[in-house]
């Protein structure tokens, strides 16, 4: 196979082709929600009895994570002498990751609390580039010879090197540098990654669960707690590297001549967690959330996901009692923009003489701030804040440096037109609110050359949208390439939403929550999941897409646990036997 024919079917594999863009504002936008994806962005939250209909705690999880299909997760129930857990796991990883069993339930997001890697930087030997300099003396690289076996063609010999951090990444000869990445999970034991499910899965109380979680190295995880006793709680599950120096926070390289070695692993019982909050939930969505009275805050990572999704939680959560599973379910489909109505708010006294501009800043300002496919003004301002972010930062970041930095974030951003500076010139509100206005005018520019001109066909989901296409589409003929594919449904929501969703060039929704559960804890057979866009992954069984059309429509399915409830709704059953 060719250089170029390579390239083709990687291209291909790496998941399905996109629309050609519209415009390079849409491919603008594209990016800017792919820089704002910090990593895999998820929602979850537990709810005390004291807020809950049936007075037992109630526990939602929407993991967020590439859209794909078939489904990144797969959900089981399983049921053996020992065992007796339901929920969802990705396919190739063993037990349940998202779910509940008897006694205790549980749902993950992503923690960043635990920096795993550094980067080190080595001086190496003029007389020989595979040693380095560790504490004053020369030290041999270890190297390991790989044959990569090539059909049609002949092995590939390749010397891989690693020195004793991790392996070697790059070599600079000419400098006379290499670098060397170290990660926790690389050379720590039990990190398989998800391996501790198999604790949960079997936890019947708090105590077994934080014990199981103390070890639930990899990846680090909020994750969520309920049990039938009443109680909720929360535990920072992380593998975090202990760094003895003043400033060295691994978000930068370090020298690896000895003088940056890690003084081993945070130990599990350190971890920071929440038993029973005395708000009755509690809740988290990638934000920072370190507590503030934690002893090792000091040793947090520095990325962590804006928290409007968190916010929009508590806000929703904070003041209702008498919830339902119907009522988290609700939640986990809220389209309320926190960034939108923070933007109307310094927008308000804005006016125009231009009559485009005009009707645009009259309907957002009637807009109840909602991302819902049916609205025109949620469609104005997602391209309105995507000119505004670009015009702020073009204030703050000097033009060479763009490239490198990107835009400015999204929070900052806000922070500048709160309190607008000399950066907006001699008269900042005026200048801010000039720089508004110019951003709508470009923004519904944009807006025109890829919607058209009449503000009636601007509906956000006329744009927005889900289409799923096989991972394999794109080696595929065409007829057989749309037998595989799903239909295309309109979208609510935005990145900035709880209910989540990134888009690519041609707006098609690219990342989302394609597993859901919402779990009664006071009666596990009222559960309800969603596991999007179907069970199976054969292109002929009726379950293969079926499930689309409930994740449009915000419907979930019953999560049924009980052999009753199970034999009441089972559509099919195969046994299994061993040949005699």
């Amino acid at each position: 196979m060719g250089g170029q024919a390579r390239d083709t079917l990687a291209k291909a594999l790496s998941g399905p082709g996109e629309a050609p863009a519209a415009s390079s504002a849409a491919e603008g936008m594209a990016r800017a929600n792919a820089r704002r994806i910090t990593r895999y962005e998820s929602n979850n939250w537990t709810i005390s009895g004291a807020r809950t209909a049936s007075g037992k705690p109630i526990l939602s999880n929407d993991p967020h994570r590439a859209l794909s299909m078939p489904s990144l997760r797969y959900m089981v129930h399983l049921n053996s002498p020992g065992w007796n857990v339901i929920g969802a796991g990705e396919p190739a990883l063993p037990g349940v990751s998202i779910g509940h069993n008897e006694r205790i339930a549980f749902g993950l997001t992503i923690f960043s609390f635990g920096d795993e890697e550094d980067l080190y930087v080595y001086e190496t030997n003029p007389a020989n580039r595979d040693e380095y300099r560790y504490q004053g003396k020369w030290e041999k690289m270890r190297l390991v010879e790989e044959t990569i076996k090539v059909r049609g063609q002949a092995d590939v010999k390749a010397t891989i090197k690693f020195t004793r951090h991790g392996p070697v990444l790059h070599e600079d000869a000419a400098r006379g540098k290499a670098y060397a990445m170290r990660a926790a999970y690389l050379e720590f034991p039990g990190t398989a990654a998800y391996l501790a499910s198999l604790r949960l899965n079997q936890a019947r109380n708090w105590d077994e669960f934080t014990a199981g979680m103390a070890r639930h190295y990899t990846p680090g995880e909020n994750m969520v707690y309920a049990d039938v006793d009443g109680n909720i709680g929360w535990f920072g599950g992380a593998l975090a590297p202990i760094r003895p120096k003043a400033g060295w926070s691994g978000l930068l390289p370090v020298p690896g001549d000895g003088s940056y070695e890690w003084d081993g692993i945070l130990p599990g019982a350190s971890l920071p967690r929440v038993l029973n909050p005395a708000k009755g939930f509690y809740a988290t969505a990638n934000e920072y959330n370190v507590p503030d009275d934690y002893a090792r805050k000091d040793m947090s990572a520095r990325e962590w996901s804006d928290p409007n999704r968190v916010q929009r939680i508590g806000e929703v959560l904070g003041g209702a009692r008498g919830l339902t599973v119907q009522d988290t379910v609700k939640l986990q489909y809220d389209d309320l923009s926190i960034p939108a109505r923070d933007l109307m708010g310094l927008a308000a006294s804005l006016s125009s003489p231009e009559a485009e501009v005009a009707d645009a800043l009259q309907r957002l300002k009637a807009w109840n701030h909602r991302m819902s496919a049916d609205s025109v003004a949620a469609t104005i301002y997602e391209f309105w804040q995507y000119v505004i972010v670009a015009k702020v930062s073009d204030l703050y970041v000097p033009a060479a440096s763009r490239a490198t930095f990107g835009d400015l974030d999204k929070r900052l951003v806000m922070n500048k037109l709160r309190a607008p500076d000399a950066a907006f010139g001699a008269e900042p509100v005026k200048g801010r609110d000039t720089l508004l206005l110019d951003a709508l005018k470009e923004g519904l520019a944009n807006l025109k050359e890829i919607l058209g001109n009449d503000p009636a066909g601007w509906k956000w989901g006329d744009l927005f949208h889900i289409k799923f296409d096989h991972q394999l589409a794109a080696l595929l003929p065409a007829d057989q390439r749309a037998a595989l594919a799903t239909e295309r449904y309109p979208m609510s929501g935005n990145i900035e939403t709880v209910y989540l969703g990134a888009y690519g060039a041609d707006f098609r929704k690219i990342h989302g929550a394609s597993y859901r559960q919402a779990i009664d804890v006071g009666n596990w057979d009222n559960s309800l999941a969603m596991n999007v866009p179907g069970q199976s992954s054969d292109p002929s069984s009726p379950y293969y897409k079926n499930l689309l059309p409930l994740w449009v429509k915000g419907e979930l399915f019953p999560m049924a646990f009980s052999r009753q409830k199970v034999e009441s709704l089972k559509a099919e059953s195969v046994t299994l036997q061993p040949a005699r």
